[in-house]
């Protein structure tokens, strides 16, 4: 009879211990739900942020296009006045004047388009491990000489405010992530995944010459893929 009741004892605290295992892991798992969805909130408010950055810059980007455009026009009657036949030694000095009004004009403008950008895209398809750079090997545009095929870093020719955009294509099926590394610290990032295989991400950063650029795959098992519909791209340029 005491083996008996002995028994049940230890089968109520056993099954009861494991019930109260059981209670403790749907409270962890409760826990990291809650911190998934605070983590969530967080990077919404971010991308609403962003967001409003860029809406801000491309309002400004109209107004410097509109500025430009009055400087051109400008530029266009300056040519007009400005002829090199049968002039005589007063006509050659107005001409003079015009040509350093032109030459003026060319260098405002220059100076309002920001004059530095830059575009490469990556050629072939590769898979690129984790903490290594992600090499774009083509270069469409490098106004500002800033890009380096090479190895993939873009180094800032001027001190601003910058916007940089990324595009990657992975292997269907697969994931991966990868950051945007500005001066040594992660700025941004990226995911692909098993139903979505491409992703594009942008930030805008105020940086001084000299800081590097660069897209760094953090982790994942997606190969990078580049064929006649997917083109992985790094884009930057100076907005101000």
């Amino acid at each position: 009879m005491c083996v008996r009741s002995f028994c049940v004892i230890y089968l109520i605290c056993f099954y009861g211990s494991k019930a109260l295992s059981i209670e403790e892991r749907l409270v962890k798992v409760e826990q990291t739900l809650e911190h998934q969805e605070v983590t969530l909130k967080h990077q919404e408010k971010t991308i609403q942020d962003q967001e409003t950055i860029v809406k801000n810059h491309e309002k400004e980007n109209q107004d410097l296009k509109l500025r430009l455009e009055m400087l051109e026009n400008e530029r266009d009657k300056v040519k007009e006045c400005y002829t090199t036949d049968d002039l005589d030694q007063k006509d050659m000095k107005t001409a003079g004047d015009n040509q350093s009004t032109l030459s003026h004009l060319n260098g405002v403008i220059k100076q309002q388009s920001g004059g530095i950008a830059f575009h490469a895209y990556m050629t072939g398809s590769k898979c690129v491990q984790d903490k290594e750079l992600v090499v774009f090997d083509t270069v469409a545009i490098d106004d500002g000489d800033g890009y380096y095929p090479e190895d993939g870093i873009y180094v800032v020719p001027e001190n601003g405010t910058y916007m940089f955009i990324w595009t990657l294509f992975s292997t269907k099926g697969e994931w991966s992530v990868s950051d945007i590394i500005v001066d040594g610290k992660t700025k941004g990032w990226i995911a692909t995944d098993d139903e979505n295989d491409q992703a594009t991400g942008v930030i805008i950063v105020q940086v001084s010459v000299g800081i590097h650029v660069f897209i760094e795959k953090r982790t994942g098992d997606g190969c990078i893929v580049q064929d006649e519909f997917s083109r992985s791209t790094f884009t930057g340029w100076k907005l101000y």
